[in-house]
């Protein structure tokens, strides 16, 4: 049991160096901008309602 253990933190160790290291600045402006265009879609939504069904604020919500 113990050999199996260190075989696998062996393979992990020797794989290290292969394994593409995550864009962190990358991921984090995606998240930024998808979370924002969500935001802007359901503002709009809103803004439609309000304007054509003659919802007020509090109603649209």
């Amino acid at each position: 049991m113990a050999n199996n253990q260190k075989l696998k933190d062996n393979y992990q160790e020797s794989i290290k160096p292969f394994q593409p290291k995550p864009s962190y600045v990358a991921n984090c402006l995606k998240a930024f901008l998808v979370g924002g265009i969500i935001c802007t879609l359901g503002q709009a939504i809103q803004n439609f309602y309000i304007a054509f069904f003659d919802f007020n604020e509090k109603n649209s919500r």
